[in-house]
């Protein structure tokens, strides 16, 4: 998984248990941010799911404060994805170095969307196909 905040590109790859950041981010934003995506590689969540939200909740009775703060924030109820959030997020992940097989992608939108993956592909039976489009197009030339 992949994903941009602020200009700072974050890559968690799951299957790996590797985290991947820019090499310029330094100091305690570094800090906070590879806590952060360990979160993830320790729940085996690429969303913020409520294990992520638990995992992020034990880090705050360890001292990380700003951990409690995250885990309020993404327990916050989200306003559903629209189809064009999810296009917008497929081509983010689609123009990443190292882009994610479908299987990947699908998994994380669906988590995303707070939806399982039948549901998933019931109510988004197209982004199969547009996503290989977008891998196509997100080649790199010979």
């Amino acid at each position: 998984m992949s994903y941009e905040i602020d200009g700072v590109v974050y890559v968690v790859s799951l299957r790996q248990d590797r985290v991947y950041v820019r090499a310029d981010l330094a100091g305690e934003d570094a800090r906070k941010t590879l806590l952060h995506e360990m979160c993830h590689v320790a729940t085996g969540c690429t969303g913020h799911s409520q294990e992520f939200i638990r995992e992020l909740r034990r880090l705050g009775t360890l001292g990380e404060r700003w951990a409690n703060h995250e885990a309020d924030v993404f327990s916050q109820p989200q306003a559903p994805l629209t189809r064009d959030d999810l296009l917008e997020r497929m081509e983010e992940m689609a123009a990443s170095p190292k882009p994610p097989a479908w299987a990947a992608a699908r998994q994380h939108l669906a988590e995303e969307a707070g939806l399982s993956l039948l549901q998933f592909d019931r109510a988004h039976p197209e982004l199969q196909r547009h996503w290989h489009q977008l891998l196509g197009c997100h080649q790199p030339s010979g």
